[in-house]
This record gives structure tokens, C-alpha cells and sequence, in this order.
């Protein structure tokens, strides 16, 4: 059983699990809606109270279609309940299409979650004789959960074995039966054959100054849904020695992972490197033999490079302790220019997609620092300076240089950038372990919309002195703010491969040249600075990072095209209204749109998802008083405002 969370205020907690699938007999994510060739059956016939009747049900309706996972309001999902009026038990069926099993490893998996505390249980069901509830009368119960999932606002995922039904055809029905409870949310059906399998991960700390003796570690993670037991073998070759361990009954539960660790290895000479493999073996339960294998390098420093210290600052408009966050990164900027380097990752009506999931693993709450994504901590000034003071002493294993940057055409849609870097040591491997990522930030970004006002817990000197927002109301107008350092942009967040050379010499200079397109939620392009950083793909750390603004890249607004301001449509108005939250903003999609609101605590009170967002959007909130949060999705746009009930 793996669980995830439904959404939290600004991340999903997200379990990524691998179906290592050899056959796939059926399989439905529901994200069309509920395909015809399901059968359903309303067998109650209870009247849906009127929270479920908002929800979409009706009598004759068991379960509908039902958008609730993370924040893509497209990824839909099925939904049934047994909250009626008057009080009553349901008994709704779903029953999937004929599905032929052709092995004995063949499963059934599927995703469910409640979304209250008064939970709904289900039962699963298999037949071979047919769709109809008289076909189910003598039927297996494959699974039966009478109190729901442990937790609500989680999603879970099941799997039940199907060997016995080789070479059959099925029918598998859900069922809710529960009395007097809530909402029960389900995904993701799945009938294929499943393997246990692991991954073999690296967690050496390849980057040496010294000639101690170290250690080389590695990690089998079951990142697959199964159980995994198997003998397992692990060898290492370096320095054209073999070191073995041998691991008998391997159990690794989903999720879970051991430890290997060879002790004693000799590092390389000063300067040099050593080559490495790492490889697992094992059997698995049709008799094939797997081999996981890691190809890696120990790298001994030999030349001492100066590093610019990089910090990440997770930041929101919605955020009333991030004026904070600005403070300490202008205060870093402006008093270590040189070798301090800030980028300010939003997630709000400024945020970068792939930027926010990149730093969500180091992400406990906002505000916060990512320094070299080798620490986290607050960004406040004293401990951002403590911390650079840590790190600026360290030596990087190279230099790093934008020799020169451009835009490549007259209308300035690319950005070319040449690389200069030397290594301190010799290698013939750099490119399995270093790799480069790219940057573009936005220096005095400003918006007219209410999106852009900064929520600001420390006005009226609420919270001590803050670099003069002690003095500024709550929230900050967005006339009066004017945003630095937003990232804009980014290559992979883990690096472009082979973007480093596989062969380096030491303190010899590598070049390298890469292109990509100038990012379109630019307002004003003379305002960018473009960043690369050196990055460990083993450990995910920064070594050494180097920027230029866009003056040093030639631009002339006049030649490189008309300056542009994009900012969001400040027709988004939300207001209540006798028990109800009216939301409404200039637009014509009929994309679908979902409403989340919070609490100041960063809980979740409201999540309703709307197929018509033409006429407006209306969410009760009669039980509700003070202020709150609310984001909207509709599509790629994503609204956030407060509101005061």
C-alpha cells in the first residue's frame, strides 16, 4: 500500500512509483471521463444530499467523473458516495469491460482516497461470466476495505494478484457500500503483469581533497509497487580490484532500501581520477538474470578554484513571512556582488513550473534557502551570511565563465551562451557525474494586477524591523513592489546531459555552447540576467555557477526588438455574497478550473472543481469566517488572492 497526499498548500507530495509492466490487459485513467464501455448501477436509489448534489450527484448516478488530483485540473478521476438525505447506505457499482489475463503475474492495481473524515468503504470483486450485478452473485471478493483508507486527503494505491484467472476472461467490479459517510475518490485501474525489480543508485561522494582512504556507497531502492525478495549480488571494480557482497533473501518493501557500502578504497593521486562500476545481480521469478549497473568516477582535487555561492529562495506573493526572504537576498547581493548569486523561485502568478518541482524535494515551507542545493535554511540575512561564509571558502573542483552570451536574432527570441570551464583534475568519465543547467532571471519585475501584492506579516512593525516592510501595509500594493531575481526559466533542473565532456584535462579550458529560446513570460528583456550552474549529478550540489546581465549581452532595445510586458488580466475579482465566494475574471476558455482555498495556518478548506468557468464561479463558504487563500487553476493560468469573509 502506497499513499500520497491529495495536494498541500503549495506542493504535492507526490510517491513516484515505476510499473515495471511486460504486459498491459487493461488500463483506464479516467481523464476522458467514464468510458461507455464500463457498466454502472445506482442499486440504492438514495437521494444524494445537497453537498453531493453540488458535487454532481444524482439519483440513477452512482459515480461521476471528477477532477481532484494535485493541481492539473485535467487529471480527472472517478467518484461515488453514500452521504444522502435522509441517511442511508450505498450501493454503487462500477463494473470494467472484459479484460483477458495472459500470465500468471498478471495484478490488479487502482488509486483510492477519502476526502473526509468519515470514510467510505468499498469492496472489489471479480466474475468470468459477464457485466451484469447477476453475474457478480457468487463473485470473489478480491479486496474489501469496510473503514475506508487510514488517512483522508491521502491517495493510496492497491494491488491484488490475478494468477489464478491466466488465460481467463474477467469482469472487475468496485463497489461502494458504505452507510452515512462521505466521498470515495478512485484512479488509475490497471490489469497487466507486474515483476519485482530494484534500482541501483549511487550515493558516493565522488569529489576528494585529500588521500584517505574512502568509502563507496550505493543504494537498491524498490521503487515498484511489488514486494521485492530475491538473493542479490553487489560488486565493485576499481583499480582493477573486485570487492563482492552478497546479499541473501533481499526484502525490500515498496519504497523501501538498503544500504551497501564498500569501505577502505584507496583515493586516486592528486589531480587524477579512478574509474568505477558498480553492478547488482540477481535472478528474478521467471528465471531471467538482471544485471543494474553504475559506471562512475572518484575525482581527487589537484588545483584550488574559487566558487560563487548560489541560493535558490523558494518565495509567493501569498507568503506574508517572504518579505523576509527579499530582505536577506538584497541585502546578500548588494553586499557580495561578486561571488553571490540569488534566483527567486515563485509559485505564484510569477511561477516557473519546472522550477517549483525541481526544488520541491528540498522545500519544507516557504520562506526558505537552498544554498548550492547542499543546505536549506531560512533566508533571513544573519543566516544567509553565516552560511555564505561557510561556503565561499570551499574549493569548487572547477571554474566556471560565460565568455559570452547573445541573443541570436534580430528580435532577440534566443539566447546563446558560450561556457568556459577548467577542471582540477584529470578524467575520462566527467560527464556521468558534472553536468551544466541554465538560468534566466528578471530584475525589477512589476505587475498592475492584485497578484502581484505581497502579503506582509510584518507591517506595522508587527514582527520587528524588516528592511522597511515594518512600514508598509498588509498586503504590499502591487504599485510598491518591485520584484528581483524572479526566475524566469530553466534548462533541466538536473542538467543538460553531456553537456559536460567526457574527457578533461587538468586546468585545461573546455568550452561549450548552448541555445534556447528567450523565455516569452519576460516583461522587459533588458532587465534579464542569465545564470549557468556546474552541477553534481551524483549528489545534485552546485560546485560553481557564473551569471551576465543583459547588457553585457549586447542588447539594444531598439535592435533586438519592441520591449514587452506581460502581465495577468486584473479583471479577477472574488467576493462573497450570502454564504457564498463568487469568483470571476475576464475569459473565454472552457477549459475546466479548480478552486482551492486555505487558511492563514496553511490548511485546506475548500477544494471544488468546476467544468464551466463562462458564468462565474460559485463555492459556499457560509461555515467559513476570517481571511483566507484562495488559488484557482484554468488551465496554465493560476489566480491567487485573499479574501476576507
Amino acid at each position: 500500500m502506497i499513499m500520497r497526499k491529495f495536494t498541500s498548500f503549495m506542493f504535492a507530495l507526490i510517491v513516484c512509483l515505476s510499473v515495471n509492466a511486460q504486459k498491459t490487459f487493461f488500463s483506464c485513467d479516467f481523464n476522458n471521463g467514464i468510458p461507455k464501455s464500463f457498466a454502472l448501477y445506482d442499486e440504492d436509489g438514495n437521494t444524494p444530499s445537497d453537498e453531493a448534489k453540488r458535487m454532481g450527484f444524482e439519483v440513477g448516478k452512482p459515480w461521476i467523473s471528477y477532477g481532484a488530483f494535485e493541481n492539473d485540473p485535467t487529471n480527472l478521476s472517478i467518484m461515488s458516495t453514500s452521504s444522502y438525505s435522509p441517511a442511508g447506505t450505498s450501493n454503487d457499482w462500477i463494473v470494467t469491460p472484459a479484460i483477458h489475463i495472459e500470465s500468471p503475474n498478471a495484478y490488479f492495481m487502482w488509486k483510492v482516497g477519502n476526502f473526509t473524515k468519515k470514510k467510505d468503504g468499498y469492496k472489489i470483486l471479480v466474475s468470468t461470466k459477464g457485466q451484469t450485478l447477476n453475474d457478480f452473485t457468487d463473485a470473489k471478493v478480491l479486496y474489501q476495505s469496510d473503514k475506508g483508507e487510514d488517512k483522508e486527503l491521502y491517495i493510496y494505491t492497491h494491488i491484488v494478484p490475478l494468477q489464478e484467472y491466466d488465460g481467463q476472461t474477467i469482469y472487475i467490479a468496485v463497489v461502494n457500500n458504505s452507510t452515512d459517510k462521505s466521498f470515495l475518490l478512485m484512479d488509475d485501474f490497471f490489469v497487466g503483469e507486474l515483476h519485482q525489480s530494484v534500482d541501483l543508485i549511487n550515493t558516493t561522494k565522488n569529489v576528494l581533497n585529500s588521500d584517505k582512504k574512502i568509502n563507496i556507497k550505493c543504494s537498491l531502492i524498490n521503487n515498484e509497487i511489488l514486494s521485492f525478495e530475491h538473493d542479490i549480488t553487489v560488486t565493485l571494480n576499481i583499480n582493477n580490484d573486485t570487492f563482492t557482497k552478497n546479499i541473501e533473501k533481499l526484502k525490500l518493501a515498496s519504497g523501501a532500501k538498503q544500504d551497501v557500502i564498500f569501505t577502505g578504497i584507496s583515493a586516486p593521486a592528486e589531480g587524477e581520477s579512478a574509474n568505477y562500476t558498480i553492478t547488482a545481480t540477481y535472478t528474478d521469478e521467471s528465471a531471467n538474470e538482471i544485471v543494474k549497473t553504475i559506471n562512475s568516477a572518484l575525482f581527487r582535487i589537484g588545483s584550488i578554484y574559487s566558487r560563487k555561492v548560489v541560493v535558490e529562495e523558494g518565495t509567493g506573493t501569498w507568503c506574508g513571512y517572504c518579505p523576509r526572504g527579499i530582505v536577506g537576498m538584497k541585502a546578500m547581493k548588494e553586499k557580495h556582488p561578486d561571488d553571490f548569486i540569488g534566483i527567486a523561485v515563485h509559485d505564484d502568478i510569477m511561477r516557473v513550473d519546472e522550477y517549483i518541482e525541481g526544488i520541491t524535494p528540498y522545500v519544507s515551507g516557504f520562506p526558505i534557502a537552498i544554498v548550492n542545493r547542499s543546505e536549506t535554511l531560512d533566508p533571513s540575512t544573519p543566516t544567509l551570511e553565516s552560511q555564505y561564509k561557510k561556503e565561499i571558502i570551499k574549493p569548487s573542483i572547477a571554474s566556471v565563465r560565460i565568455k559570452k552570451a547573445e541573443f541570436g536574432d534580430k528580435d532577440s527570441t534566443l539566447i546563446r551562451v558560450n561556457v568556459s570551464s577548467s577542471f582540477a583534475f584529470n578524467a575520462d568519465r566527467a560527464n556521468l557525474n558534472f553536468r551544466y543547467t541554465f538560468v534566466v532571471i528578471e530584475n525589477d519585475v512589476k505587475g498592475t494586477s492584485s497578484d502581484y501584492n505581497q502579503t506582509n506579516y510584518y507591517a506595522d512593525g508587527a514582527g520587528g524591523r524588516m528592511g522597511g516592510f515594518e512600514s508598509l501595509p498588509d498586503p504590499v500594493p502591487a504599485s510598491e513592489m518591485s520584484y528581483q531575481e524572479v526566475a524566469r526559466f530553466i534548462t533541466p533542473f538536473n542538467g543538460i546531459e553531456q553537456s559536460i565532456a567526457q574527457t578533461i584535462e587538468k586546468d585545461k579550458e573546455t568550452l561549450y555552447e548552448y541555445t534556447f529560446p528567450t523565455p516569452k513570460n519576460i516583461m522587459h528583456k533588458k532587465n534579464i540576467e542569465v545564470i549557468v550552474l556546474l552541477l553534481d549529478r551524483i549528489t545534485g550540489e552546485i560546485w560553481n555557477a557564473d551569471k551576465i546581465e543583459a547588457k553585457d549581452m549586447g542588447y539594444n532595445a531598439s535592435i533586438n526588438g519592441m520591449e514587452t510586458t506581460k502581465d495577468v488580466d486584473n479583471t479577477f475579482k472574488a467576493y462573497a455574497i450570502d454564504g457564498n465566494l463568487f469568483i470571476s475574471w475576464n475569459t473565454e476558455s472552457t477549459t475546466p478550473a479548480r478552486v482551492e482555498m486555505f487558511g492563514l495556518d496553511g490548511k485546506k478548506v475548500k477544494d471544488v472543481y468546476f467544468e464551466n468557468v463562462l458564468d462565474g464561479l460559485s463555492v459556499p463558504v457560509n461555515n467559513l469566517k476570517g481571511i483566507y487563500v484562495i488559488k484557482v487553476y484554468n488551465g496554465k493560468d493560476v489566480f491567487v488572492k485573499k479574501v476576507i469573509l
